[in-house]
């Protein structure tokens, strides 16, 4: 109806003119919609997969925090055990003396590893930044 109207109106050569140009302006609002449209769907999807590896390195983290904490546990109650045992088998002046030398041990073992632990860390901080 419009392309009659305009034909009417304007002319023939006119109104071809005319049509071509709004068509061709139709054409350009829907591909620049178009892109826009590609373009937010790219940048949700990379927002939405940097949220995935965040989430993935944090439970990653806790995940490893915890096997560390029943580690400890597991240590801690293996050495209070051997050390009962060392009391029972050797007296207890001797299986106490025992006792503290294998807990320094123990413990000295585990600064070296906490310290080890801290530079890695540092270390890490910074070369990420």
């Amino acid at each position: 109806m419009h392309d009659a109207l305009l034909r009417y109106v304007a002319g023939e050569q006119q109104a071809a003119i005319q049509m071509t140009f709004m068509n061709w302006a139709a054409n350009m609002r829907a591909s620049m919609q178009a892109r826009e449209a590609g373009e937010r769907e790219a940048h949700e999807s990379q927002r939405w997969q940097t949220y995935l590896e965040e989430t993935a390195r944090t439970h990653d983290s806790e995940l490893e925090v915890v096997r560390d904490s029943a580690a400890a546990a597991r240590v801690h109650a293996k050495g209070a055990t051997e050390a009962m045992l060392r009391r029972w088998l050797g007296g207890d002046v001797r299986g106490l003396q025992a006792s503290v030398v294998a807990e320094w041990k123990s413990l000295m073992q585990s600064l070296k590893k906490s310290a080890r632990n801290k530079k890695c860390s540092q270390r890490l901080c910074v070369a990420f930044h």
